[in-house]
């Protein structure tokens, strides 16, 4: 089971990055990716007009910084979840198992803490026992 907490009414933007083998990162702008049918995005919006603009430079820095920091070559997005206070909480996709371990121990490292395990959709999250 996996427990995460409830966002009322966020806002689901997406931002794309890309990187070349010289460590040089760049971001496309952002989209909104709210309205959805059946877990699909139905319309993607951009510029998205639910956030700021400094919301929007907030969540460009943020994308190209990660990736930078990954050491990411090629396109991937972030998508990003804002909830009503501005919030901002972010998944990945379009990157590579070795791009997520770096991703992992460089937040990690920021945050002072050891990494957590990364797995792949494909790949079966062992269980762990309690204790």
């Amino acid at each position: 089971m996996l427990l995460g907490r409830y966002l009322q009414r966020p806002r689901h933007v997406e931002i794309q990055v890309l990187g070349d083998k010289h460590g040089n990162v760049i971001h496309l702008g952002e989209r909104e990716c709210s309205i959805q049918r059946r877990n699909q995005k139905f319309i993607e919006e951009a510029p998205s007009a639910s956030i700021s603009e400094q919301l929007r430079q907030d969540i460009a820095r943020m994308a190209v910084d990660a990736a930078v920091r990954a050491g990411y070559r090629n396109v991937g997005t972030f998508e990003f979840l804002v909830d009503r206070e501005g919030i901002i909480r972010f998944r990945l996709t379009g990157f590579s198992k070795a791009g997520l371990i770096r991703l992992s121990e460089e937040i990690a490292r920021m945050a002072n803490r050891p990494p957590a395990p990364v797995f792949l959709p494909s790949e079966r999250v062992p269980e762990t026992k309690p204790g």
